[in-house]
């Protein structure tokens, strides 16, 4: 590799063995290959590496031109100290990061300008969100060591432009930018969306059967004034303003745990939550009730509230709660907690960090897609690439 030229590494770990989780190892496969076949028509791009943990990589880039690093321990140790064996390994000078589920809406002009950042501005970290990181380019020669502290990639924002000296350029949030595929119900959003234009990913989303009709009754309501929407948990600040001017319902947010998951020692902290506190006085049924009063629709951020509560839920429960399917989640509250959210008098949807930020952008849009009322807000288009233009020839 030249210093002309950036390295696209592609991070695809293993999500589990339940149908859930391999709902989303299968999205971030079909996504991986999307990412790969748009990074052959960017010049920046030099090399291709994809690391990860299942032999299943083998037969699924099989003559492909990228480098294949499989590693069965892959989460051990840290992400960091792996990445940067990887750098270290194949010399890499400049990266471009992309987790298996990111990138989904980024096109070949987007990803060309991400790899012209990295190279054109040696002293700068460009991130999609600086607290929680899906996708990133930088400089790597000062920065090893502190990458070795990233236990996931969602600290490389936090860590690395914190403390590095590295100016830290986060990309203004955009559908683009901002949506991950996290859980299943972020597939059950691109399937209503149905504009994913990855086609290798559409496809995988074709051949999956899901119950759409709770999401539909929530975008339904997004374009009616006598509607109102409550949403929780770690909505970005600009985000939400977007979508209270994107839609045509009351909005009301409440907005707690944001950054929770950028620290280091984000595994062991709790943070408090009003919600979560709400819950435990009121109990569950009379929670849901009281929510259901206040708003004819609810999308939720669920993991604010398992935190608070000190419940370590696995992925394959969160991920079957999300699918509101509670009599296959395991742990006794979250069963409790997914059974009451399904039987809520107003439609609720769960999910993480996704549904309530770039998801809100895929759920606006998708609710004006199937509506004729005529009393949409006056309001440019889903910024899907509001960050063009934000780095490259532009900047001095």
């Amino acid at each position: 590799m030249t210093s002309s030229n950036a390295t696209l590494v592609l991070w695809m770990k293993s999500w589990g063995d339940s149908d859930a989780e391999m709902l989303v190892s299968g999205a971030h496969d079909a996504n991986t290959l999307d990412l790969i076949e748009r990074s052959q028509d960017v010049s920046e791009i030099g090399r291709v590496i994809v690391v990860g943990d299942s032999p299943r990589l083998t037969k699924l880039l099989r003559g492909l031109p990228v480098t294949l690093e499989t590693d069965p321990h892959l989460t051990s140790p840290p992400f960091g100290q792996r990445l940067r064996s990887i750098i270290q390994k194949y010399a890499v000078g400049n990266l471009l990061y992309l987790g298996g589920g990111s990138g989904v809406f980024m096109d070949v002009e987007d990803m060309a300008r991400l790899a012209q950042a990295a190279l054109a501005f040696p002293e700068t970290l460009w991130v999609n969100n600086f607290y929680s990181t899906d996708f990133a380019a930088f400089r790597t020669a000062s920065l090893l060591d502190e990458l070795a502290r990233c236990r996931r990639d969602n600290h490389l924002g936090w860590i690395l432009g914190r403390d590095t000296g590295m100016k830290a350029r986060v990309l203004p949030p955009s559908l683009t930018s901002r949506f991950d595929i996290d859980t299943p119900v972020d597939l059950m959003v691109l399937k209503a969306h149905q504009k994913t234009p990855g086609h290798h990913l559409a496809e995988f989303l074709a051949q999956l059967t899901f119950d759409l009709s709770p999401l539909f009754k929530v975008t339904d309501a997004l374009v009616h004034r006598e509607s109102r929407i409550l949403i929780i948990g770690r909505v970005p600040l600009q985000i939400a303003a977007f979508f209270d001017k994107a839609t045509a319902c009351h909005v009301n947010f409440h907005i707690e745990g944001r950054g929770m998951d950028a620290r280091e020692e984000a595994e062991t902290i709790h943070p408090w939550s009003l919600v979560g506190k709400s819950l435990e006085t009121m109990g569950l049924r009379e929670f849901f009730h009281a929510l259901s009063r206040e708003a004819q629709a609810m999308i939720m951020d669920s993991r604010v509230c398992f935190r608070h509560l000190g419940i370590d839920a696995t992925r394959r429960d969160r991920f079957f709660s999300d699918l509101l399917r509670p009599d296959q989640v395991q742990e006794p509250f979250v069963r409790r907690f997914t059974r009451h959210a399904r039987q809520s008098p107003v439609p609720c949807i769960l999910g993480g960090h996704t549904l309530v930020s770039g998801g809100l952008y895929a759920l606006a849009e998708l609710a004006w897609s199937r509506t004729k009322n005529s009393l949409r807000p006056g309001m440019e288009d889903i910024p899907h690439d509001s960050w063009k233009g934000t780095y490259g020839g532009g900047m001095g």
